[in-house]
């Protein structure tokens, strides 16, 4: 494989890798406000809250990544 070929793929995959933080972190920011605007003000319900959030986060995850795994194995 040429030099020039080996460089473009290496420049796209940092693009990409660049895009997937940068996406990732704007996701994050999303979620940290979306708690901050919504999260009651007793600690209590506010525990609660931020568990079942991540309960479901953690599930969307899950079956979003579910079709990639299912043709992997």
């Amino acid at each position: 494989m040429p030099d020039w070929v080996h460089a473009m793929n290496t420049l796209d995959s940092l693009r990409q890798d660049e895009h997937d933080t940068r996406q990732r972190m704007i996701f994050e920011k999303m979620i940290e406000a979306f708690i901050k605007n919504w999260k009651p003000s007793d600690q209590l319900d506010a525990y609660q809250f931020e568990a079942q959030l991540f309960s479901i986060i953690r599930q969307l995850y899950f079956d979003a990544q579910q079709p990639a795994l299912d043709r992997l194995t």
